[in-house]
This record gives structure tokens, C-alpha cells and sequence, in this order.
């Protein structure tokens, strides 16, 4: 990537992850002061590293391309080999940015850390004990439902092929908005996941006495939920931008990835 880059005259930075010694390696850059200084982000990783990337960049609307070093590779569909294709493929203009519904998921209560940005799902579940935990769900202050389970997913159309396939929610293209919320081992079979309108404004409360949650957003920024307290949950005022190359199509990835949709072979 640094001969590339030199010889199309492009300034490359690095987060100050990748660098052991900043005051004597490449130019580094600390995540939270990227606004203004990027044109483009690659994440060199697996889903969780694209996934990292779009929260720090998310309000300011850069493209973010990934590169998959992981296994799965859902949202980072290209390789390492095809970096410097699609850095041509940007160069030249060949490419389409698409955007992704992002999730801004706030926790009320004692424990309050401001709005956090999802680009898959915001969770509550009971942790490491071994037991149900009570929910009430509120969607605009309306409730909706109570629930006695290990949690709650709520997930955007990006995230629905994540945890939320796990427990049974639907495949939603993710160029649609939309807001799912599904239930994780719900004590009942009448509790299923449900759809929502990416306008409305969803409330998960703790109501069991006694213990805590867990409140997760993408799988990596986790805090305790006390009983009483709240997550809110709505679309961000910002949407992730990706780096898309024509040729790769979501139900290509859904094909390649989750084995999706084949034909069955004859016997």
C-alpha cells in the first residue's frame, strides 16, 4: 500500500494502533481527531475492525473501504490481494459509495455515557449468570411487550445477518431502513422478532430486582444496566458510507458467506 500510495501522490496515516512508537513511525493519526484530515478510511480486518472503523468515523460521513484479514469477512469482502485493484477502481472513480443505516443507542441512568453509534446492533442481555432477565419494551411511549429472556437484539438491516440470524430474525437488505428487535431465548414461543420503522424511537427496561445486564452496542463497547434503568434506542442523524465495487452484490456475499440460496445437487 505505501508504494502505491506514493506513486499516486495519496498521504497515508495510520491509526495509533498500528503504531508501536508514533513519534518515530509513519504519520499517525488518534482516532478521535480524524475529522477533517481523511478522504478515506481501509479497514484492514475482520468485521469487527470495519465495524470499529465506522463508529470513529461515522458522523463524518467518510467512505470507509475494508480489507478482510478475518475469516468470515461479511462486511470486509475484499482480500488482501484485491487492495490495490480497488485503490485503482477509487482512484479512477470506479466505484459506489453505499449507505448504511447506523443506530444511536443511549443508556439513561446512572451510568450514562452519551449517544454510541451502531452500525450492527445494540444488545441487553443477562450476562454471565445463567438466568432470565425481565424487559419491558416501549416503542414512541407506547408499550409493546414485556419479556422474560436472556435479552434483546435490537439491530439495523446490516446487522439483521449477525447476532440477530442467530436468534431467528429476518434478512433484510441493507440498503433498507429498518429497525428489528428479536428476542434471545424468549420464555415463550408467542414472542418473535418484529420490524420496525426507522423513525421510531425504541425503550428497553431493566425491570428485574436483584441483578444487572449487560448493555453491548456492536459487540465491543459494553456497560452494566442496573435495574431500572433504560437503553434508548433510534436511527442515527448519520448514515456509514462504504466503499462498494460494482461486481459485489449482497446476495453474492449471502451465497459465499452463509451458503445461502444453492440449488440442491442431485443425488
Amino acid at each position: 500500500m505505501h508504494h502505491w500510495a506514493a506513486a499516486h501522490d495519496w498521504p497515508v496515516a495510520f491509526t495509533e494502533a498500528l503504531s508501536d512508537d508514533p513519534d518515530s513511525g509513519p504519520v499517525t493519526i488518534p482516532r478521535q481527531r480524524l475529522e477533517g484530515k481523511v478522504d478515506l478510511v481501509v479497514a484492514l480486518g475482520g468485521d469487527g475492525t470495519m465495524l470499529s472503523a465506522v463508529r470513529s468515523v461515522g458522523p463524518l460521513c467518510v467512505p470507509v473501504l475494508g480489507i478482510n484479514l478475518g475469516s468470515l469477512g461479511f462486511l470486509t469482502e475484499l482480500t488482501p490481494r484485491d487492495l490495490v485493484f480497488a485503490l485503482d477502481r477509487i482512484n479512477r472513480g470506479d466505484y459506489f459509495i453505499e449507505k448504511r443505516m447506523l443506530l444511536a443507542a443511549r443508556l439513561e441512568g446512572e451510568s450514562d455515557r452519551g449517544s454510541i453509534v451502531a452500525l450492527n446492533d445494540a444488545v441487553v442481555d443477562k450476562g454471565a449468570v445463567a438466568r432470565v432477565i425481565h424487559l419491558d419494551l416501549h416503542v414512541n411511549d407506547e408499550f409493546v411487550s414485556s419479556y422474560a429472556a436472556d435479552g434483546l437484539i435490537v439491530s439495523t438491516p446490516t446487522g439483521s445477518t449477525a447476532y440477530s440470524l442467530a436468534v431467528g430474525g429476518p434478512i433484510i437488505h441493507p440498503t433498507i431502513d429498518a429497525i428489528i428487535i428479536a428476542p434471545i431465548a424468549p420464555h415463550t414461543l408467542a414472542q418473535r422478532p418484529m420490524v420496525f420503522s426507522p423513525d421510531d424511537r425504541v425503550r428497553i427496561t431493566l425491570v428485574s430486582h436483584r441483578r444487572g445486564a449487560t448493555f453491548t452496542v456492536d459487540g465491543q463497547v459494553a456497560c452494566m444496566l442496573n435495574s431500572g434503568e433504560s437503553v434508548t434506542i433510534e436511527r442515527a442523524a448519520f448514515k456509514a458510507h462504504l466503499v462498494r465495487l460494482v461486481e459485489n452484490s449482497f446476495y453474492r456475499v449471502l451465497r459465499d458467506k452463509l451458503g445461502w440460496g444453492f440449488k440442491p445437487t442431485a443425488q
